[in-house]
């Protein structure tokens, strides 16, 4: 079984070098980059997509366990779709993203989502708590929070996958 980050990889892969700074959230197995710091679950929740061990276990939603301003990249693949508090969740990556860094979210356009699950069978995640949930919604609570440029923006080319990476205007 392949990650959605495996599918999405070669959309944001361009945007990475080694000299960067990268914490990848809820990666549950397959991080974004080899080299990046992998935030989730002692034990990720779910079936395993990789290998990849956490470097620092944590529960996201009682917030991350890192020094505001250490990442020059912030990464995060289908997770912020599964708490209430959108913005609570996007404001904690904000707080560990160094001043002029980039955010790159990965989430379900939930409609398309669900619509998907029901013709293909798969089984559709529980876990996932806003119907709203896809480009729109996404920008709408990032303007919320600061001001952003957006450097890739894919709306579904990829099955159900949202990828937006904005960059922080300071």
């Amino acid at each position: 079984m392949s990650s959605e980050t495996t599918k999405v990889r070669h959309l944001v892969e361009h945007l990475f070098s080694e000299e960067m700074s990268v914490i990848d959230i809820g990666f549950g197995g397959d991080k974004i980059v080899p080299y990046a710091h992998g935030a989730d679950f002692a034990t990720p929740y779910g079936v395993p997509v990789g290998s990849d061990i956490v470097d620092i276990p944590c529960n996201v939603e009682e917030g991350l366990p890192i020094e505001d301003d250490t990442y020059d990249i912030v990464y995060s693949s289908h997770l912020i779709e599964d708490f209430l508090d959108t913005k609570k969740i996007l404001t904690d990556f904000i707080r560990v993203l160094k001043p002029g860094g980039t955010l790159i979210t990965v989430i379900p356009n939930e409609l398309i989502y669900r619509e998907h699950c029901r013709n293909t069978g798969q089984p559709y995640n529980q876990h996932h708590q806003i119907t709203e949930m896809g480009m729109d919604y996404l920008k709408t609570q990032l303007e919320e929070l600061g001001e952003w440029e957006y450097i890739v923006e894919s709306d579904c080319e990829i099955v159900y996958n949202v990828v937006l990476a904005a960059k922080q205007i300071i």
